[in-house]
């Protein structure tokens, strides 16, 4: 009887799968099996994966004999953070493939494509000539988006759907093909990459894949999603804990760059910044947007502003957010500048809504259409500002070999003129460089603060200041010709400390961040996932004698988990500390120990000067033939004998804070390759000491996801003579029910009942 019973359901099985019309290959994506770099997020149906853009494709097998030849329907549920990069260097309508199954030499298959700017074709062979569905429509940046296409050759005809909406239709030869049985997933066939970063990937979720042997049904074709399309990695998707900053803002994933645009609204900081979501390396720039309560704890939101039009296909480069009564009733706008194949434009962007978490580009874009006569370079980064009557934007170029900052005025009608006139211009290529970016401009009192980071300058890039004021004509008249250095001078060079600031004033205070630059291989970054983080939060004020000062932003208290205020201390996360004392001055370094006093931080006042040494620390190293662990500077003023110092430090990871007596303040990269001890030390002639454990006040993205149902194995008996695919499977069959669905196993392979390998 038993015999009989397991002969019957072999036949049964058979029989199944003799009826390729009612075969289906579908790969639900519940599990990263098969994605580098990818992780499992919640899903439109179930779970998805989550792609990085830059490394994350897979292969899948399946049996493409099992399917129909006349009738086809083709799924996938996906919601792209960005377009492909596909050229990193220029701006070019390139295709990938979201899913792709086609085989060129045998001229069969298919590929669901995604253009660099979102637009979406459809490719197939049908009686071995190539079909092409094509549409103007794009694809939705940040939401889940349902994409069918349909393939009939009994009607001869091809469509193909977005969210439940024809958007393309075509005819279809009279025999269809699903490819030779290797589907990819995430890119197209090729392999296009910048060093080493792939272009050609999907960047974003995709979900539950489909190959359907039949026309879909309209209730089918209008399947609404299970989750909302969230976007933002988890915490811990890319990045070693010893190396990722907690409470320094920075983006989940990707290239990080210039600050600029920190605003305060109903309660909210948000902070934008120069952002690749399509890898760790520089290209295609974007507005990306990050949002914290109290600058300690950040989160990342979708993307602010991404390149989509003629004057800003190439990128969307820096610029300010502005509010102004008269210019813009009080909202805050973006100015930014549109970067295209040939030139730099300045463009405008408005809130969507009051969250400021969309924006909508002006439709008189371009606000100023290229840069003026006579500038010898680029011409990017507007800065608004406004003296009494008189509203301008300050743009950062060059002229003659030296950096320069030009003048634009709104006009009455909201215009803004471009006649060339300049608001500030350098003294001299050495010490002002030979181009000025990011400006910002700061009124403090009567004063005026402007800081520019310069190119070309003999000390490198690094960010200078004057102060001075800003006449009747809206030029800038600095109290002295020389500039002074935003960081400690001695580490301000060659990139390295903190770098193009972005500066709000709220509630009497002038609070600054800026990006602290990694300076780190590109392979580093590429296993790291991400490239680039900001400062701690500073307040800066003016001395009497117009010298910028710099202590740490008084919010960052709310970091304090607990305080030991004795000279060694055993901390919980020996990367996660902040130390600050006092010393008497005298004779006897002051000195801050910490990671098995393989980092030193100590003022030596014999040379009067600061010194951050990480010879002895295990790391990756960032600074070789600049600094090479040995980071110091004469302080800008002398420490008389028994005066007081104030060290401070945060320590974060790979970020070092550093402020001395409220006035000067540095920050410093360090990749700690080992662990350390929890042993923390102050020495020297110390009167006050205290030391606290750290802990974000960001609360980390967690995500409920759908888990499958555990596998639940029937009956293990050899099966004998079942056909799969025209291939005789004597034996070895596992019945196996994952999700309520029937499966087969033989011989590793996973099968549906209806012989299609999954």
């Amino acid at each position: 009887m038993k015999r009989t019973t397991r002969t019957l359901f072999v036949l049964a099985v058979t029989a199944v799968l003799c009826l390729p019309v009612e075969a289906q290959v579908r790969f639900p994506l519940d599990e990263a099996t098969g994605f580098q770099g990818a992780v499992v997020m919640p899903g439109a149906v179930g779970n998805a994966v989550r792609l990085n853009g830059y490394t994350s494709y897979a292969k899948k097998k399946y049996n493409a004999s099992s399917l129909s030849t006349t009738q086809q329907t083709i799924s996938v549920w996906c919601a792209p953070e960005t377009y492909p990069m596909m050229n990193a260097r220029e701006a070019e309508n390139a295709f990938t493939s979201i899913i792709e199954t086609i085989d060129e030499t045998a001229h069969t298959g298919f590929a669901l494509q995604l253009s660099s700017q979102g637009n979406l074709r459809f490719e197939c062979y049908s009686d071995g000539w190539k079909q092409t569905l094509e549409t103007d429509v794009l694809l939705p940046a940040y939401q889940w988006s349902h994409i069918v296409v349909t393939l009939d050759a009994v009607a001869r005809e091809s469509k193909m759907y977005l969210n439940g909406e024809k958007i393309a239709q075509g005819r279809t030869m009279s025999a269809l093909s699903a490819g030779s049985g290797t589907m990819l997933i995430g890119k197209d066939g090729q392999t296009k990459t910048y060093s080493s970063f792939m272009l050609n990937t999907f960047n974003g979720l995709i979900d539950d894949v489909r190959i359907d042997s039949r026309i879909w049904s309209d209730e089918e074709i209008n399947a609404l999603p299970q989750h909302e399309a969230d976007l933002i990695f988890p915490q811990d998707a890319f990045y070693s804990n010893r190396l990722r900053s907690h409470f320094h803002g920075q983006p989940m994933m990707g290239w990080t760059n210039e600050t600029h645009g920190m605003i305060y609204r109903d309660g909210t900081y948000h902070l934008f910044f120069q952002k690749n979501p399509n890898g760790p390396y520089m290209a295609r720039l974007h507005w990306g947007h990050l949002v914290s309560s109290d600058l300690c704890g950040w989160e990342e939101v979708p993307v602010a502003l991404a390149p989509s039009e003629m004057y800003d296909i190439k990128g969307c480069w820096s610029g300010c957010v502005f509010a102004d009564e008269q210019l813009t009733g009080g909202e805050p706008w973006i100015a930014y500048t549109g970067v295209d194949n040939a030139k730099a434009t300045i463009d405008f962007a408005m809130p969507a809504a009051s969250s400021l978490l969309e924006w909508i580009k002006s439709a008189n874009n371009p606000r100023i259409n290229g840069r003026p006569a006579g500038l010898t370079d680029d011409f990017r980064d507007p800065c608004f500002f406004r003296n009494g009557d008189k509203a301008y934007m300050i743009v950062g170029s060059s002229k003659n070999g030296v950096g320069v900052l030009t003048l634009h005025e709104f006009l009455a009608d909201g215009s803004l003129t471009n006649d060339g006139r300049l608001f500030f211009s350098g003294s001299d290529a050495a010490s002002c460089g030979t181009f000025f970016e990011m400006p910002t401009l700061t009124q403090t009192g009567d004063r005026w603060l402007l800081t520019v980071t310069p190119l070309g300058s003999a000390s490198g890039v690094r960010t200078i200041y004057w102060v001075g004021t800003v006449n009747a004509d809206g030029q800038f008249v600095p109290d002295n010709a020389a500039p002074q250095t935003v960081e400690l001078p001695g580490l301000a060079r060659e990139g390295y400390g903190l770098l193009s600031p972005t500066v709000c004033q709220l509630s009497g205070k002038t609070i600054a961040l800026g990006i602290v630059p990694d300076k780190l291989a590109a392979a580093v970054n590429y296993d790291m996932g991400w490239a680039h983080s900001y400062s701690l939060p500073r307040e800066w004020s003016l001395s009497d004698d117009g010298t910028l000062e710099q202590k740490p932003f008084s919010g960052l208290t709310a970091l304090r988990r607990d305080t030991v205020t004795a000279l060694q201390a055993q901390v919980t996360d020996p990367f996660q500390v902040e130390m600050e004392a006092e010393f008497t001055v005298g004779t006897d370094n002051c000195a801050f120990h910490m990671l098995d006093d393989q980092l030193k931080v100590y003022y030596e006042p014999s040379a009067n000067r600061i010194v951050v040494d990480m010879t002895a620390l295990r790391r990756k190293t960032n600074d070789a033939g600049v600094f090479n662990g040995l980071y110091a500077s004469a302080l800008p003023q002398p420490l008389a004998q028994g005066s007081t110092l104030r060290l401070h430090t945060y320590l974060d990871h790979s970020v070092l804070d550093l402020f001395v007596n409220d006035q000067w303040a540095s920050s410093v990269r360090l990749f700690p390759s080992a662990q350390a001890g929890q042993e923390v030390s102050v020495t020297g002639p110390a009167t006050r000491v205290a030391i606290y454990n750290l802990e974000t006040t960001a609360t980390p993205k967690t995500y409920t996801l759908v888990q499958p149902e555990p596998d639940q194995t029937g009956d293990n008996e050899a099966v004998d003579d079942v056909m799969v695919n025209g291939r005789r499977a004597d034996g070895g069959w596992t019945k196996v029910l994952r999700n309520g669905q029937l499966y087969l196993m033989y011989e590793g392979q996973m099968y549906n009942v209806l012989g299609a390998q999954l």
